[in-house]
């Protein structure tokens, strides 16, 4: 019984992940805290995982772009200089 109680579990989760992907996120994040690891969305979570890690790439790429960009014109565009480009160049947030 428990097979079948699993199979229909995990096609629930799978339409969950296609009609609301927040759902998905905290039924995921609720099967994973109570241990019940048999009846997580596999292959959606593994979609999920490596799209966000592409996304924190690009994120990385484009805030390192920017900052190099503001860098270069703070010491090459001296009459130029902005308060934006001060900020983002000494502002720069940790997260």
């Amino acid at each position: 019984m428990d097979g079948v109680v699993n199979a229909g579990n995990a096609m629930l989760e799978t339409d969950l992940y296609e009609t609301d992907e927040t759902a998905w996120l905290e039924e995921t994040s609720r099967l994973i805290r109570e241990g019940r690891l048999q009846e997580l969305d596999y292959p959606h979570l593994q979609e999920y995982l490596l799209d966000m890690a592409k996304r924190d790439r690009r994120e990385v790429r484009s805030r390192l772009i920017q900052l190099i960009a503001h860098i270069l014109k703070w010491q090459h565009q001296l009459d130029s200089r902005s308060s934006s480009w001060k900020r983002s160049v000494f502002d720069q947030p940790s997260s």
